[in-house]
């Protein structure tokens, strides 16, 4: 189901698109890139950090969404009063717990919604679905088959998760990971001073999309560039915390100051810190023909 749409059942925490669908992959970037190195940036247009997590450094953002665990098979629907029935989850899948985000999918479609109650009793679970009040909200939308129980639905864990620089409690910068199901933020890497990122675009095709046709930057792109990313190209620079470790000045390959380049360009670090830049092309697996 990863090349199928989803329809949202979530509050507006998690980044959907127009029609509601969540967006499988979503970067930022600031207006401006300062002179590297730099100590501090303004944070990008539309993003900010989540309440309590380190404070952003610099660099570029990139958010995916996530499914995780192996799929639990659902047992019951109860689409009237927005239940369903689960085998119990195991050590491999986890509990699903309230306020979790969960993907129920089978092979033609996909529905994103946050859990509101879990119980488990006699070797099944129940997640509620629907709210307190209200609408019991529908788990299909227009264009996709149904999800009834004869198409052998299933439920996994679903996040959104946002990888960031930020500032860590020493005043350094660190790559952070920001988990939005369990609103937690988990320090990677220290000492990681710079993030670019760079996404490979193809053209949509009859299922995905079709070769990378270009490369772009996160705010040169529309809701439709990034439904048709392909790969995403990440650097980064690892900064040394002491002076004089670099003999000479260094000279590297990284991102200027132009926000649209997809291309390094060279400049010149003489603080004496040493640096060294580290890049990985990676492909999307579910829209690779």
């Amino acid at each position: 189901a990863g090349a199928t749409a989803s329809t949202g059942i979530h509050p507006a925490t998690l980044t959907v698109d127009g029609s509601g669908q969540p967006i499988p992959i979503e970067g930022f970037e600031p207006t401006a890139y300062p002179t590297p190195p730099f100590t501090s940036a303004t944070a990008p247009s539309g993003w900010t950090a989540p309440t309590g997590a380190p404070s952003y450094w610099g660099g570029d953002i990139l958010q995916l969404q996530i499914a995780s665990g192996a799929p639990v098979r659902v047992t019951n629907m109860d689409t009237t009063n927005g239940n369903l029935t689960i085998v119990a989850p195991t050590a491999s899948t986890g509990n699903f717990n309230s306020s979790n985000y969960a993907l129920l999918a089978n092979c033609s479609a996909a529905a994103v919604f946050q859990v509101q109650s879990a119980s488990t009793a006699s070797g099944f679970s129940t997640l509620g679905y629907a709210p307190a009040s209200g609408t019991v909200p529908v788990l299909t939308s227009t264009g996709q088959f149904s999800l009834a129980l004869d198409t052998y639905p299933t439920v996994q864990h679903y996040d959104q998760v946002t990888y960031y620089l930020g500032r860590s409690p020493s005043g350094l910068p660190a790559l952070y990971r920001y988990s939005l199901s369990s609103n937690t933020t988990e320090e990677l890497v220290e000492n990681i001073e710079d993030m670019d990122v760079v996404y490979g675009v193809g053209t949509h095709g009859v299922n995905v999309p079709s070769a990378i046709t270009g490369f772009m930057k996160a705010n040169a792109m529309t809701a439709t560039d990034f439904s048709n990313v392909i790969s995403v190209r990440v650097s980064v620079i690892a900064v040394g915390d002491q002076r004089g470790a670099a003999p000479t000045a260094q000279t590297l390959m990284f991102h200027g100051t132009d926000t649209n380049a997809t291309t390094p360009t060279a400049w010149t670090a003489t603080d004496t810190r040493l640096r060294q830049v580290f890049t990985a092309t990676v492909a999307l697996r579910d829209r690779v023909n």
